[in-house]
């Protein structure tokens, strides 16, 4: 809460507090509350300006006002002058011509400017002058509040663009996953696929065994003789060796006498 005193430091405050003094009006008081966020960077704030009317002499009602404002700082200054206008305004008739509040911009209940209506010739330039400027002053107050409310739709906006934004790139991780998981899944089909029509080749150790296994490797002739199933090459005559003392047979040979 803020309370204006005479020599206050405060924009508008000495001059609030000097003129409710003269009028024998309380101090008045200014309270501040700051709105619920609706995105974050959301710092609204709500200002009370309470000008306490008389309660001695002819009784006055309380000046109440509300104003946003994007903090207490700033907030508290411009209540503190619409304050001053709403204020004289409500006593003019109370104030001399000669006081240095009576010149002062004025405003309406509605927080609206009041400003002399039709031909202003021959009105003191100094009342002129403030009546416009208390309605340039009203224009910028309406102008920051248009501004607050315009960034408090545009941060919900934001941020329901980033909420769509982090669903749109958790389905999308989704959709990897299932990509990966297909592309896994067809490369072990095809391995699976080729394994199946690729004969399996005998180890050279198998192919070994194979060679030097005996039983195979021996033909047995009608007439009792045994003879070892060689190649064309190894059952060709080298040498002085004679044909009946070999004790072989050509494979050619073998398959010849026991396919007929």
């Amino acid at each position: 809460m803020a309370t204006p005193e005479e020599g206050d430091d405060d924009l508008f405050g000495d001059q609030l507090a000097t003129l409710t003094t003269s009028l024998g009006l309380p101090p008045p008081e200014f309270r501040g509350k700051q709105l619920p966020p609706t995105a974050p960077g959301d710092h609204r704030w709500i200002i009370e300006g309470n000008v306490r009317g008389r309660l001695v002499r002819t009784e006055t009602q309380d000046i109440v006002f509300y104003k946003m404002s994007p903090n207490w700082e700033i907030g508290v200054e411009m209540a503190m002058q619409e304050a001053l206008a709403r204020t004289v305004q409500t006593y003019q008739q109370e104030m001399s011509q000669g006081s240095s509040f009576y010149a002062f911009g004025r405003r309406f209940e509605d927080g609206t400017a009041n400003r002399t209506a039709g031909d202003r010739v021959g009105m003191d330039y100094r009342v002129i002058q403030m009546e416009d400027l208390e309605c340039h002053i009203v224009n910028l107050e309406e102008n920051l509040t248009a501004e607050m409310r315009k960034n408090e739709n545009l941060r919900v906006t934001i941020e329901k663009l980033k909420q769509g934004n982090t669903e749109l790139t958790m389905e999308l991780c989704d959709m990897d996953d299932k990509l990966i998981a297909r592309d896994t899944e067809i490369t072990e089909l095809k391995n699976a696929m080729m394994s199946k029509e690729t004969p399996a080749v005998p180890h050279d150790q198998d192919m070994q065994n194979e060679e030097e296994d005996p039983e195979e490797r021996i033909a047995f002739m009608p007439n009792g003789e045994e003879l070892e199933i060689v190649s064309e090459e190894e059952d060709t005559p080298t040498g002085n060796t004679p044909p009946h003392q070999r004790r072989t047979i050509s494979t050619r040979t073998y398959h010849a006498l026991f396919n007929k």
